[in-house]
């Protein structure tokens, strides 16, 4: 062993719930427009080092390039830190897609690097690569264990998670934040007809929601 593996921190892993989010379309956005996507990415990160401090129960949020990576060890922390990052990312005209999952994590700071090696990491990494929608999945490790009829007592814009189309999603809107978003959207859809279906699966999710329908298996 090297006198610098000997000395560096042991890797010690514990149970984490973990977020990796992307930006969707955000390579195109650099290629098209650079300067205003650097303005755009400053403004986001501003935003979300506020939901950093606002949610004392997430261990760490870091930004790498078009990614988002949430630590913690409640769940529910992770839920309405990544509710909050779909607020905002959605207030400055962009979409995210993700996933969420559970198990032995473990990472160190050393020498101006970050190490990782995360099993809910690799986990939350294939939810989201089998995601085509702007939706941020949850892997059966992260699922929280309820009777369904329970989130039945809970008005849908309310619940932290949603059913719909055959997968478990955190909920993108919240009471301050529905019809607001719908429109949004619903614009977004006219400048950008090239992503038209990612829009309107989003647009169909929003009708659901407020219609008022169950999302639930």
């Amino acid at each position: 062993m090297s006198s610098d593996a000997a000395a560096m921190k042991p890797l010690v892993p514990d149970d984490r719930y973990v977020a990796l989010i992307d930006i969707l379309g955000w390579g195109a956005k650099v290629v098209a427009d650079l300067p205003g996507t650097s303005i755009l990415y400053d403004t986001l990160l501003g935003l979300w080092r506020t939901i950093t401090d606002a949610y004392q129960g997430v261990a760490s949020i870091r930004i790498f390039s078009d990614s988002v990576l949430i630590v913690s060890k409640e769940l529910a922390a992770v839920l309405q830190s990544v509710n909050s990052l779909q607020f905002t990312a959605l207030a400055n005209d962009c979409l995210l897609r993700g996933g969420i999952a559970f198990g032995k994590h473990a990472e160190r700071e050393q020498d101006s690097q970050l190490h990782i090696v995360s099993v809910p990491l690799v986990l939350a990494a294939r939810v989201e690569k089998t995601i085509r929608v702007p939706a941020i999945g949850i892997h059966e490790t992260a699922m929280p264990r309820f009777e369904y009829r329970e989130l039945l007592r809970i008005p849908v814009f309310q619940r932290s998670l949603l059913f719909f189309r055959n997968m478990w999603i955190v909920n993108p809107f919240n009471i301050m934040w529905g019809a607001s978003a719908g429109t949004r959207v619903q614009q977004l859809r006219e400048e950008h007809p090239e992503h038209r279906a990612k829009y309107e699966w989003f647009l169909d999710l929003y009708e659901a929601v407020k219609s008022g329908a169950s999302l639930i298996p």
